[in-house]
């Protein structure tokens, strides 16, 4: 099998991948084992300055939590549950960086905007494309590394015109043989990660209703994890949670509305008095206007196995002219933590109450 070190670049139409020979001196021994075991190394943390520095005698040193480490593999767009995008290889440093060349380039032969982060599962290499959202399985071990496989749903064409921003896809995820990923018009797919055959096959997003689904799902425990978009088209966001084995809702949580359609109950204990209060989904947006109010889960999900958590942001509110919509817009533009198995939210902390720069709350949360 060829083996060879390599950092994988998707741009617009095509992804390349970078390699360098590794020399005898750049292997790793054989008595030292694969570099793929190194451990995941600790953040560096510069030393607190001011009355703060008075209170800790001590640098802080915050480390990855072990279930970050998932090895050589990058089996989701964060590379693992804890959205770390860290990697403790070590064949590729500071010292060949400089080294490396271009040795193989795969076209897709579209234009559109290439958002979706490859996954690297042994010697295989999967990524998706913006629409039609084709699905590419790519051979690492061979010389060229040649196409194993390609999937290629049936998306509706009219998706096109209800996306916002483009008409991206922000990945796949790697869980037990199969890969999941969303398409532009709402439907989410599990397929046979060793042949590309599908598996099983969900509508959940209505694009009549302006729904769209360009985000990465995540694979937590039994559950695939996936959200909506179109915050900019007057619907309402939400989380659902499929069953891994037959793409089944589990459970589904508005991020608008009422306590008990953004599933806040009893285990919900917020921090912060504003997050406090009964069916804010309701009370902090004017009559009626929660219902289209956006807050869609459009970006990328974590999760913490030890305490059975995933956090995830929601979107922008809507619509955009927030003079319309007095208010601090819950639940928008913040994180919420659920418990995996109920959907039940733990908290929620909202970063830009009643938004109007469209700065959102989508971005990744690292454990």
């Amino acid at each position: 099998m060829l083996r060879i070190p390599c950092i994988v670049s998707i741009v617009a139409g095509s992804a390349a991948l970078f390699a360098y020979p590794v020399a005898a001196q750049d292997a790793p021994s054989p008595s030292a084992g694969p570099s793929e075991k190194a451990s995941v190394q600790p953040l560096s943390v510069k030393p607190l300055r001011g009355p703060a520095a008075d209170a800790t005698a001590t640098t802080v040193k915050p480390r990855a939590p072990a279930f970050a480490d998932a090895g050589s593999e990058w089996i989701t767009p964060g590379k693992n549950q804890a959205h770390t995008r860290y990697s403790a290889l070590t064949e590729i440093n500071a010292g060949n960086v400089a080294n490396m060349r271009a040795v193989s380039t795969f076209s897709t032969g579209l234009s559109a905007g290439h958002e979706a982060a490859p996954v690297v599962v042994g010697s295989t290499l999967y990524f998706v494309t913006p629409y039609p959202n084709v699905v590419y399985a790519l051979d690492l071990g061979q010389p060229g590394f040649p196409m194993k496989w390609k999937f290629e749903p049936k998306v509706v064409a009219a998706s096109q015109g209800m996306a916002c921003c483009d008409i991206v896809n922000r990945g796949v995820v790697f869980d037990n043989g199969r890969i999941f990923f969303n398409t532009l018009d709402g439907q989410t797919y599990a397929l046979n990660a060793e042949t590309g055959e599908e598996i099983w096959r969900r509508q959940l997003a209505d694009i009549k209703q302006g729904e769209t689904m360009t985000m990465a799902p995540l694979v937590a425990k039994d559950k695939v994890i996936v959200g909506n978009s179109g915050g900019e088209m007057g619907v309402r966001g939400w989380a659902q949670a499929l069953h891994v084995a037959t793409g089944e809702t589990a459970w589904k949580a508005y991020s608008t509305g009422p306590d008990e359609e953004v599933l806040i109950g009893a285990e919900y204990e917020p921090f912060y008095d504003q997050e406090k209060g009964e069916n804010l989904g309701v009370t902090t947006w004017p009559t009626d206007m929660w219902k289209t109010g956006g807050g869609t889960v459009w970006g990328w999900i974590s999760h913490d196995p030890d305490l059975n958590l995933v956090y995830y942001g929601t979107s922008n509110p809507g619509p955009w002219n927030s003079s319309v919509r007095p208010g601090a817009n819950k639940y928008t533009a913040g994180i919420f933590a659920r418990d995996v198995d109920t959907g039940q939210a733990r908290w929620f902390y909202q970063m830009s109450p009643h938004d109007v720069s469209d700065y959102d709350g989508v971005n990744e949360n690292i454990l």
